[in-house]
């Protein structure tokens, strides 16, 4: 459970990057979906840093889990792409960008739940 809130803690820090800046970028600068693959990237960079120091605590060499990270990372990039182009074909979420990105994170929480704690606890040394 300890693992889980912390989980959760390093989570929160990372969408509030990630959300604040696919609001600025997409506001500013580009379409949705580009909007969302830079914020997404730069919200993983903060994500995954923080959970290997203090979430899953691994000591394990930086190689092994960077690769692992960016392949589920990368997968979960495609996934919530999809659900966000996906939900911008309906007028309703196409003029609500805000309400989009808020249910492509809440779904990819507990993937990245899943893939981080397999990525940190399980990888071999």
């Amino acid at each position: 459970m300890k693992q889980l809130i912390k989980f959760l803690c390093s989570g929160s820090i990372a969408t509030l990057v990630d959300y604040g800046l696919f609001l600025i970028v997409f506001i500013h600068f580009f379409p949705p979906v580009i909007s969302h693959i830079l914020s997404f990237s730069c919200g993983w960079v903060v994500n995954f840093s923080i959970q290997r120091k203090y979430v899953f605590k691994s000591k394990k060499k930086i190689n092994a889990t960077i690769r692992l990270g960016i392949l589920f990372s990368s997968l979960g990039l495609l996934f919530s792409s999809g659900i966000l182009y996906g939900l911008n074909l309906f007028p309703f979420f196409l003029n609500r960008q805000y309400l989009s990105k808020l249910i492509v994170t809440g779904i990819l929480t507990i993937y990245n739940f899943f893939t981080r704690r397999y990525i940190f606890t399980y990888v071999k040394k």
